[in-house]
């Protein structure tokens, strides 16, 4: 059966929060400097809150960024806390990455590539077609 992973050239789109279609930023697109978490953490509305993304990491042999809060509002709620996992990291209009590990004052975090969760989930379709295809 024929890998159905997106090459390097296709454009992997992400269903946001509002129903909006994002693209999926490839790594080489992250910069240091500014970007955007979307959270409804409060409870109510989707909201954005600013972020500084700081650098790449390679821990237990995965790519990661680092980023730090610099929003008012999110760092007088505590910052980011357990529960936000999987919260979208934006860049350039375009989705970067997922929150995975907050520092235990809230005030920065890792976050996971949106590329390398994308490609998780086209490997685990594949897997999951051969197994159905191998029963029949």
């Amino acid at each position: 059966m024929k890998s159905s992973i997106p090459t390097a050239s296709a454009t992997l789109v992400w269903n946001g929060c509002d129903g909006e279609a994002m693209p999926i930023a490839k790594k080489s697109e992250l910069r240091p400097g500014r970007a955007t978490l979307l959270s409804g953490f409060t409870g109510g509305e989707i909201e954005e809150y600013s972020i500084l993304i700081t650098g790449t990491y390679r821990i237990d042999q995965r790519d990661v960024f680092c980023l730090v809060v610099t929003d008012k509002r999110l760092l007088d709620a505590g910052g980011i806390t357990r529960g936000m996992s999987g919260t979208p990291v934006i860049q350039n209009g375009k989705i970067i990455g997922a929150l995975s590990n907050a520092c235990s004052d809230g005030k920065c975090a890792y976050a996971t590539f949106a590329s390398d969760m994308a490609h998780e989930l086209y490997l685990a379709r594949d897997i999951l077609q051969q197994e159905k295809e191998a029963a029949e």
